[in-house]
């Protein structure tokens, strides 16, 4: 199973896997919202009424690849590891739920097309693969200009004020979030869902997170993204777009030297 580093270190920490490849049948459909309503009902003892939407082969589809990882057992009942998926949920990993997934050969082949850019590999089976990889935020357009791009790097704190140190001059005059996002993320490399979760990281370990004044930055239409949120109580699919996510944590980016924060 994946096994992060020191997170006292990294605002999205690295990941290893320590399970090997599972055999799973090429026929077989995924559904992020079906494999995230069975997982939620083993972790929280809950009937997910929204199954019912759906028919009952992708449901056993869905069970077969959790029961792979060990999630489920093939009855759909809770598997051996449904305490890491507890574990794992509870705190918000939705990057560790990448890397597990990342056990099943097509969804790692679908990570490996979107990095190196070999669409010609890219087969039927591949497609709701890489709508789960785009749903845990790990591919993402950021450019109207720009086809997919794979945004799973980890980010140290340090690398994220670097980043923001040499690329917010110029964009002083004019912060938009769109503008910030196409040019931070490829740095970074990574999704917009993923830059506003290291910035939330950033924040909570910054007590005097400056604020700048309301209506100075620029709003503008960005590319809309769906992902996952993990919550205490269950899950949400929340938009994430680069031209305007969680405003509040780029507030006073613009005026401050971020080297104040190493």
């Amino acid at each position: 199973m994946p096994h992060f580093g020191d997170k006292t270190t990294w605002l999205l920490p690295p990941i290893s896997l320590m399970q090997e490849s599972v055999e799973i049948d090429k026929a077989c459909r995924v559904n992020t919202h079906v494999l995230f309503m069975l997982l939620e009902q083993a972790v929280f003892h809950v009937e997910s009424p929204g199954l019912k939407d759906y028919s009952d082969e992708l449901k056993r589809d869905c069970i077969k690849v959790l029961a792979a990882l060990q999630a489920l057992d093939e009855d759909g009942h809770p598997g051996v590891m449904i305490d890491e998926y507890r574990n794992n949920w509870l705190n918000g990993s939705v990057d560790w739920f990448h890397a597990s997934f990342l056990s099943i050969p097509a969804y790692r082949e679908v990570i490996e097309i979107v990095r190196t850019g070999d669409w010609d590999s890219f087969q039927g089976h591949h497609g709701c693969y890489l709508t789960l990889a785009r749903r845990l935020g790990q591919v993402a357009r950021i450019d109207h200009n720009k086809g997919l791009m794979l945004g799973n790097a980890p980010v140290s704190k340090q690398s994220l004020i670097d980043v923001l140190n040499t690329l917010l001059p110029s964009l002083l005059n004019e912060v938009s979030i769109y503008n910030l996002c196409r040019a931070a993320c490829p740095a970074l490399r990574v999704t917009p869902a993923r830059l506003e979760e290291a910035l939330l990281n950033l924040r909570a370990t910054w007590a005097n997170f400056p604020r700048e004044e309301p209506g100075r930055r620029r709003r503008e239409p960005g590319i809309t993204e769906t992902v996952v949120r993990l919550k205490l109580d269950g899950y949400v699919f929340e938009e994430v777009h680069s031209g305007k996510f969680n405003m509040s944590l780029l507030d006073g980016l613009g005026t401050i030297a971020l080297t104040q924060v190493c």
